[in-house]
């Protein structure tokens, strides 16, 4: 199974990296709130980034030459603005918890009150990214003065590039400067699994319209008849913004040529914390083994499915079926997914319920009684409304390549 190499991203914290002054330092608060806000810069010279040592390439726009420094497992970009501070950028040479990155950032802050809002989600250079403020204020000699850290997460199937911005304002200058970097970057990997990419997608999560995070499901050409699906997720969940949660997510599922589910790994953090790390395995598609951590408590169970688990992969290929108008009869199929039902499997039932304002295939889906209700295409879900107690959680998708 390629992707079980691919371990939960760790975010590495600045001090480790003994990169001092990386983030929470109040260097850039400023007196004048809403003049500060409004600053940005014109569009600055690409430069390329210093190629000695490095383990990638690339240019960014700065007004000077940009700064590289290494450390294990990462580097440290530093690049000028001709501003009070420089953007910092951290490219890391394995996939980190997005989420989790964020949240440790912000904890970092320790100057003064401290608020995290400002969240979004989107696409940058194709991959999905994390951006959040950070505000805080502080005291100067008997005066007020008030701050802003810019932060951005984009996550590369097998890398993550992390930036922020201590300087009240920028936030478009911010945002290009950091695309800009993000689309050049040519990161040296540490193995081939990238080449087996064929498809990726993905999905804005958001709860009563509330921006909570994303989704990203990636496919892989195997070998043996066989194909691997990946789900990352990163979301947080800002509360008041005082003490945001992080949760980020890795599933991953190894496929033969029906959709059936051969084998497994989930796993899920809070705050970096792993919470969650079972593995599924079979040897015939119909008798399965589920055994490790959920939710804190070890597990180990056997089970026999009726007609074979069908993977995310496998349901995908249905789905397309209902948007081709291939199919239309309702069915329902086998899953696993231990944060539905740890110790065996759950059924679910699809079927079409007809055409959606926008010309997608409409199409419900039931759990127990839980009821859902999307859009799809031949690459899956377009949009979904799912229903958690009484909120609603909706998927948008944001992005699409390849063919799954």
């Amino acid at each position: 199974m390629k992707i079980i190499s691919l371990r939960l991203p760790v975010f590495v914290g600045c001090a480790v990296a003994l990169f001092s002054g990386c983030a929470g330092k109040s260097v850039g608060a400023a007196k004048d709130w809403n003049a500060a806000m409004e600053r940005e810069l014109a569009t600055l010279p690409k430069q390329a980034l210093p190629s000695d040592k490095a383990k990638f390439s690339g240019e960014v726009e700065a007004q000077g030459a940009p700064a590289v420094a290494h450390s294990t497992g990462l580097a440290r970009i530093t690049i000028p603005l001709g501003t009070e501070q420089p953007i910092s950028c951290f490219v890391y040479y394995e996939r980190i918890s997005a989420g989790d990155a964020i949240q440790k950032l912000f904890a970092d802050i320790v100057l003064g009150e401290k608020r995290l809002g400002a969240f979004d989600v989107g696409v940058l250079a194709t991959y999905p990214y994390l951006y959040a403020e950070a505000a805080y204020g502080i005291d100067r000699g008997g005066e007020k003065f008030h701050g802003t850290e810019k932060i951005i997460a984009v996550s590369f199937f097998q890398n993550a590039l992390i930036c922020l911005h201590d300087e009240v304002g920028y936030r478009q200058t911010f945002r290009r400067v950091v695309e800009g970097l993000a689309a050049s970057l040519k990161i040296v990997p540490a193995n081939s699994l990238g080449t087996y990419v064929r498809a990726r997608q993905i999905h804005r999560m958001s709860r009563n319209d509330a921006v909570l995070g994303y989704t990203e499901d990636v496919w892989l050409s195997n070998s043996k008849n066989l194909s691997d699906f990946f789900e990352f997720r990163s979301q947080i969940d800002l509360g008041s913004g005082t003490a945001p949660v992080a949760n980020d997510v890795v599933f991953g599922e190894e496929v033969d040529s029906k959709g059936r589910l051969k084998s497994g790994t989930y796993l899920v953090s809070e705050n970096g914390q792993l919470q969650t790390n079972m593995k599924l395995e079979s040897s015939d598609r119909k008798n399965y083994r589920a055994a490790g951590l959920l939710m804190g408590r070890k597990y180990s169970v056997k089970f026999a499915a009726k007609n074979a688990l069908l993977a995310h992969y496998g349901e995908n290929a249905l789905l397309a079926k209902f948007a081709s108008g291939e199919a239309s009869e309702s069915v329902t199929v086998e899953h696993y997914l231990p944060t539905v039902k740890a110790l065996g499997p759950f059924h679910k039932k699809l079927w079409l319920k007809g055409v959606a304002a926008g010309g997608h295939a409409k199409v419900g889906a039931q759990v127990g009684k839980l009821a859902t209700e999307g859009e799809v295409d031949g690459h899956g879900y377009v949009s979904a409304t799912i229903p958690s107690g009484q909120d609603t959680i909706t998927l948008e998708r944001l992005y699409t390549e390849g063919a799954p």
